[in-house]
């Protein structure tokens, strides 16, 4: 009869760590630019972490919803655009440096022309370049 008891109560603390995540890479847009992978993780780095003093992109508590969006020109005619989003639709949630980084650095290192992926409450994205007119 204990063992029984137990049970629900053994599924209830399983399923307290399950992840909602999703992924996807998009299929147009320009490829992201060879060899520049160091460069647009220095960026994401400062965005995430802050530098020389000053609060990066990411930082600071988020609104239910809110979008939070880093670019950076890397030449002449295009940009690294970063965006990072609270899915809540009633929490304000902070983001922790180390998983902005981590996650940023996914989509930069997992799909070529732009992807973007959610996990619990967040949603990462990494927009492919563009030229500027």
């Amino acid at each position: 009869m204990k063992l029984f008891l137990s049970l629900p109560t053994l599924a209830s603390l399983l399923t307290l760590d399950v992840k909602s995540t999703t992924a996807k890479c998009f299929s147009g847009g320009e490829k992201w630019p060879s060899g520049d992978i160091d460069t647009a993780s220095y960026h994401v780095e400062r965005a995430c972490n802050g530098y020389d003093g000053n609060r990066g992109a990411f930082q600071e508590p988020y609104k239910p919803g809110e979008i939070k969006q880093a670019c950076t020109q890397y030449s002449s005619t295009s940009l690294y655009i970063f965006e990072v989003q609270n899915l809540s639709p009633t929490e304000t949630l902070e983001l922790y440096n180390k998983n902005c980084v981590l996650r940023l650095q996914n989509e930069i290192k997992g799909s070529d022309k732009g992807g973007e992926s959610s996990i619990d409450e967040w949603r990462f994205k990494k927009k492919q370049s563009y030229s500027k007119l």
